[in-house]
């Protein structure tokens, strides 16, 4: 039996303490920490009587908890994570590793220093069954070494992001992805957007836009953000974001090779035939349509932890994705293909 203590129950913190306890019979979250009452106590009524903390590097220290997860403001990533690692606690990290790349490499040093790998990042499409396919496809060979990779991700409705913040929290996702299914590295990107318009509704609400992290209410929302990619062996890219499809959350990703095109479908749901007609549902919003990789990355997570060893994304992948991520918001002012730092990888990585 894992004990776990979670860091931060907002939205994201809260399902991984559900998942825990509803379908994980190896781990228990004995303790929790988060600033706010309303969610301790909402997480509270679904846990075993959980040790409450007001200090997340307390509730690390803590000899009862034997893993850690963190799922705090972003801001928080990385102190946290250094802390626990520091500890030689095993770590599940959500995403980002924190708001900097001066941030990303203090937890990539934390480790290193460490001397081996005790951190899974939350990057769950690897645990996604479409993605997992595509990915085993490619290693059988099945369409040759991969030239182009093309990845859709569209929101429902998310009015009030700045572009920068959409790449960092949401084409990250499509930038590791890329990395992982192209096994290689990104070397340049360029980066464009659409604003909305003036106009929007939600545009001018500027208490929306400041809930998104966009730094200042007089810079522009975006609409969708446009990445093209270069990879290090030749191959090309391309990554489109969409913050307001107007009918739900889909992703889509593609790979095509020498030898053929491999694709996700579009949607999970059946279909259903009725009256002249044919259609399929579409989920709201990622925490649905990842609902199966968020519980299997999860119950990966603890079976590695309980054997001592780590799966799933590493501090480095986070931390490439990042890199890469970094440099399309520069891209996004010079307005022309930036070159993505590519620093030596640790041997812990290798």
């Amino acid at each position: 039996m894992l004990d776990i203590g979670i860091i931060g129950v907002g939205d994201m913190g809260t399902k991984h303490a559900r998942i825990i306890a509803d379908n994980i019979p190896k781990a228990r979250v004995v303790s929790i920490m988060d600033k706010s009452e309303e969610r301790i106590r909402a997480v509270s009524k679904f846990l075993d009587n959980p040790k409450v903390f007001n200090n997340a590097k307390e509730l690390i220290d803590d000899n009862s908890v034997e893993a850690v997860l963190i799922a705090s403001p972003d801001a928080t990533h990385a102190d946290f994570a250094e802390y626990c690692i520091n500890k030689g606690k095993y770590l599940f990290l959500e995403k980002p590793l924190g708001l900097s790349i001066k941030d990303a490499e203090k937890v990539v040093k934390a480790e290193v220093d460490h001397g081996k790998r005790i951190v899974q990042i939350g990057l769950m499409r690897v645990f996604d069954k479409q993605h997992s396919e595509i990915k085993k496809a490619i290693n059988e060979d099945m369409i040759g070494k991969p030239l182009l990779f093309r990845g859709i991700h569209k929101h429902l409705v998310q009015s009030g992001r700045s572009a920068a913040n959409v790449i960092t929290n949401s084409a990250v996702h499509d930038i590791h992805s890329a990395r992982w299914l192209m096994n290689d590295d990104i070397i340049s990107v360029i980066a464009d957007q659409i604003p909305f318009t003036g106009s929007d509704k939600n545009f001018k609400d500027s208490k929306l836009k400041n809930s998104w992290g966009t730094g200042s209410s007089k810079e522009d929302s975006t609409r969708l953000v446009l990445l093209q990619l270069k990879f290090k062996n030749g191959g090309l890219g391309t990554i489109e974001v969409d913050i307001n499809d107007n009918y739900g959350y889909e992703v889509i990703v593609e790979v095509s090779g020498e030898k053929g095109t491999l694709r996700t479908p579009s949607l999970i749901s059946p279909i259903l035939r009725k009256g002249n007609s044919a259609s399929q549902s579409i989920e709201k919003d990622w925490l649905l349509r990842f609902d199966q990789a968020y519980k299997q990355e999860l119950f990966d997570w603890v079976n590695a932890t309980n054997s001592k060893k780590v799966v799933g994304a590493s501090v480095w992948d986070a931390y490439m994705a990042m890199q890469v991520a970094d440099t399309a918001i520069k891209s996004l002012s010079s307005f022309r293909a930036e070159k993505v730092p590519l620093p030596v990888k640790p041997k812990i990585y290798s």
